[in-house]
């Protein structure tokens, strides 16, 4: 009975675990093709992305604009990848300072390879750096 409680513990933790990131495909009317979801930073976004052209994709990630920080989205070749920009989704709307949830949304233009790096940042001179992460973005 012991091994029976132990294993649906240990596959509960695995599915919590691993719904941190949804894969969803789509289709080239605009529809996102990849969609990652992430509930502890960037450390649980793979470092290589693959999609295909003309499809669009996105990562959401936790944050909390009153703290300061903000997620800064930065593409090395903006022929390859457009950053299309972010919906923020506040969490408890009516609790002061609650974070929430940015979706950075991006949009696979060409065949190639390109960065993106995303730092969630303080955005004047002088503010601190929280988490930062680079991606390799690969469209086939």
């Amino acid at each position: 009975m012991k091994k029976m409680l132990v294993l649906t513990v240990l596959v509960l933790i695995c599915v919590m675990l691993f719904a941190g990131c949804l894969i969803r495909t789509g289709n080239d009317d605009g529809k996102t093709a990849v969609q990652m979801k992430n509930a502890g930073g960037v450390d649980t976004i793979p470092d290589v992305v693959n999609v295909t052209k003309g499809t669009n994709f996105e990562f959401s990630l936790e944050g909390n604009p009153t703290t300061g920080y903000t997620w800064q989205v930065y593409v090395d070749d903006e022929e390859i990848l457009e950053y299309l920009g972010e919906d923020y989704v506040v969490d408890d709307p009516n609790a002061d300072g609650s974070g929430g949830v940015s979706t950075l949304k991006f949009k696979a233009l060409e065949k190639g390879e390109t960065k993106v790096t995303l730092e969630y940042a303080q955005d004047w001179e002088g503010g601190d750096l929280g988490e930062e992460k680079e991606i390799t973005v690969v469209v086939e």
